[in-house]
């Protein structure tokens, strides 16, 4: 709610309960309707053919779970790990994996910007796309490195977009 720009207020009283509002600021935009998804002929034939392989660093279960289920659903293959070290594992054992895709914050002693650095050093042609639902000092530092990150919550669309950039600026690289 912090991050929205918006408040919490909390009332408590014991033997009664706890009340919560969350205040979230009004937005000058108008209502909008959600577009239905687009099936156009190009997308439905790319998802019959593998795109890739994806590696999602991940320690959240069920966002790696819904992660991995978008990912399946727009022609990734998934390998996943629970941590930055994890990562680091299935890429020293020389797994194919076209890109990366990282949470910012993790447990242990490397976040995914950390991870993302140590990527670059080990593997430097390697895409990489970080996400993270925090604004602050993490994106900053993302920016200032040339990383890209995703902001949660996202669409299917917007990963596949996301994606499909962090791919396209490989294959301009090669």
């Amino acid at each position: 709610v912090q991050q929205s720009g918006g408040a919490v207020k909390v009332d408590s009283v014991p033997g009664r309960g706890t009340k919560m509002i969350l205040l979230f600021p009004r937005s000058a935009a108008p209502a909008t309707k959600p577009t239905p998804p687009i099936v156009d002929s190009d997308s439905t034939a790319r998802r019959r053919e593998l795109r890739g392989t994806v590696l999602v660093v991940e320690d959240d279960e069920k966002v790696a779970s819904l992660v991995t289920e978008m990912l399946g659903e727009l022609a990734y293959r998934v390998t996943r790990a629970a941590s930055a070290e994890e990562a680091l594992g299935a890429l020293a054992d020389d797994r194919a994996v076209d890109l990366v895709f990282s949470d910012v914050m993790m447990p242990g002693a490397m976040n995914g910007i950390d991870l993302a650095r140590e990527i670059r050093r080990r593997r430097p042609h390697m895409p990489i796309l970080l996400t993270s639902g925090y604004w602050g000092a993490a994106f900053s530092e993302a920016a200032s490195e040339n990383m890209n990150v995703l902001r949660k919550p996202y669409e299917i669309r917007a990963l596949d977009s996301a994606l499909s950039a962090a791919l396209a600026h490989l294959r301009r690289r090669e």
